[in-house]
């Protein structure tokens, strides 16, 4: 079992029970080289388009969501983008101090104590994962809320729970035309001004500059995103950002940053043995494509990550669902898992009986934690 063990900088990879041994894993090692996999992941962090296929329209864009951890050294990868990033976070750290010193404050006066995020899609799960996962870390007093459902029922349930007079709103829409987040933007608004608050006093934006959110006589702040950055992956972007900020403090938030930076780090080693994003994708490659295997199950065992399976499920299968490839030409083999999953123990009493005495085989990824957040712990025998 400690044969099939690799480290990093705050967490261990064990992988002795997959379906592996040293000729697999030799055999992973040399397709991930065939295809160049560190080579890309370089590539990409240094500015190459990649969101290109050969004789289809497509984005041409370049892919530099790393670029926003990519802040503690003067030799950043891209430096351009990483020059945009420390700008956007020096903005939002004189907010909030303005925030902090009450400089800044909602209609009536009073300082604001709760942040509600309302976006879709990445503008939620991300962020929304985060902040749940770095809740014993908070600022004292401070919380944080998020609306994405269109059903108008998401909106007043989350506001009928809170204190309109200290809440700040961050609005985040890339385009700044999502549907459902103006829609629920709109519901808002109105109920903010039935309770006599002027919503400018109340909202901000995370959007791209130039968008119909990037307006100063409708927002206390706008907060820039890059069309460089997808969705899926801006939780260390403003669209995360700027909550995680308010919620932990400037502080915790570059400490976030840094862990994420390190996972890039991590990504470039060119040993496959020290690098557990490769080890982990081939064999996810290998579960999927090679073993058959059509799903796979994030069981993280702690309750602070309760969202980030539904995180991670975006990230993967909204990345996965393609069936062109770059080449134009058709993909012809199965293009990635479902992603599934929820804390343990919970699952245990839920689904696991299928995991362990089903017909189907669902590999299982395991998240543990070596001390828990609040420091209350019983052994139980």
């Amino acid at each position: 079992m400690g044969k099939y063990v690799c480290t990093g900088s705050s967490y261990t990879l064990l992988f002795a029970t997959q379906r592996v041994d040293d000729q697999v894993l030799k055999l992973l090692e040399e397709l991930a080289g065939e295809c160049g996999l560190v080579a890309q992941f370089k590539a990409m962090r240094r500015g190459s388009i990649m969101n290109v296929v050969e004789g289809v329209p497509s984005e041409q864009r370049q892919v530099l969501h790393t670029a926003c951890r990519d802040v503690f050294v003067d030799t950043a990868a891209e430096p351009q983008a990483s020059i945009r990033a420390r700008e956007e976070l020096s903005k939002l750290g004189q907010f909030l101090d303005e925030i902090e010193q009450e400089v800044v404050t909602g209609s009536t006066g009073k300082p604001f104590d709760t942040i509600i995020q309302v976006g879709i899609g990445g503008s939620d799960l991300g962020p929304r994962a985060v902040v749940e996962a770095l809740k014993a870390y908070s600022l004292d007093g401070r919380r944080a809320e998020f609306i994405a459902n269109v059903d108008p029922d998401d909106v007043a349930d989350v506001l009928t729970s809170v204190n309109l007079e200290t809440s700040l709103f961050c609005i985040v829409s890339k385009s700044g035309t999502t549907l459902e987040t103006l829609t629920n933007e709109e519901l808002i608004k109105a109920v903010l001004q039935e309770q006599g608050l002027d919503p400018a006093r109340h909202c901000i934006a995370v959007t791209g500059s130039g968008s119909p959110l990037d307006n100063p006589e409708n927002y206390l702040r706008s907060f820039y995103m890059y069309d460089y950055i997808g969705g899926r992956y801006s939780v260390t972007s403003m669209v995360g950002a700027v909550v995680l900020g308010f919620v932990l403090g400037m502080e915790g938030l570059m400490d976030f940053l840094r862990g994420a930076e390190q996972a890039d780090l991590m990504a470039e080693k060119e040993n496959f043995g020290e690098n557990i994003p490769l080890i982990m994708a081939m064999l996810g490659i290998w579960n999927h494509n090679f073993l058959g295997c059509p799903t796979v199950a994030v069981l993280p065992y702690s309750q602070a990550l309760h969202r980030f399976p539904a995180h991670l499920q975006q990230c993967d299968m909204e990345s996965n669902g393609k069936s062109i490839q770059r080449n134009g030409e058709s993909v012809k083999i199965p293009s990635g898992p479902i992603v599934w999953g929820e804390p343990g123990t919970n699952g245990q009493h839920a689904f696991y009986q299928l995991l362990h005495q089903g017909t189907e085989i669902v590999p299982v990824e395991f998240i543990g934690f070596k001390q828990s957040q609040y420091g209350q712990d019983k052994e139980v025998e």
